[in-house]
């Protein structure tokens, strides 16, 4: 009876234990997670002024700059982050690298567009050269990054 009662209490600990153990875990991914994303939004404001070396416009040369970018982007996480959880994180890697194409490039057509023309295509231009780098990146595209920047 006594030792009944003695698997049951370890057993009910055990579970507990585990529970605890599980969201620990998982708190310290989502923590984790958060932190990093911080750090990639600072890095694709970085990335891109790197690239660009600092310049603010609308060519060829800076529109071929940010698609590696992108490339390049989305070589840290998948260094950094285990498959399991890549699939958490893409979407806001893609809104943190989005955001910071969309600065960019509203600065760089600053005098070449009407605002309205602007609101459209700045996101144009923001999500084709995403979409490039991002096609790269996963792998779907086997063109190597400077032969798909030239081609934007």
């Amino acid at each position: 009876m006594a030792a009944d009662v003695f698997i049951e209490d370890s057993l009910s600990y055990l579970t507990k234990t585990k529970k605890l153990i599980l969201f620990y875990s998982g708190f310290c991914f989502f923590y984790s997670t958060l932190l990093s994303l911080s750090i990639l939004g600072n890095s694709a404001s970085n990335a891109i002024a790197k690239r660009t070396i600092g310049s603010i416009k609308f060519d060829q040369e800076s529109i071929s700059q940010l698609v590696l970018v992108v490339c390049d982007f989305y070589q840290q996480p998948r260094l950094q982050c285990r498959q399991s959880n890549i699939s958490l994180v893409i979407p806001q890697l893609k809104e943190k690298i989005l955001s910071e194409l969309n600065l960019y490039l509203l600065k760089s057509v600053e005098n070449l567009y009407t605002d309205m023309e602007k609101d459209l295509f700045v996101s144009i231009y923001a999500n084709v050269i995403y979409e490039a780098g991002y096609l790269r990146a996963s792998g779907k595209v086997k063109l190597n990054k400077e032969e798909i920047a030239k081609k934007i």
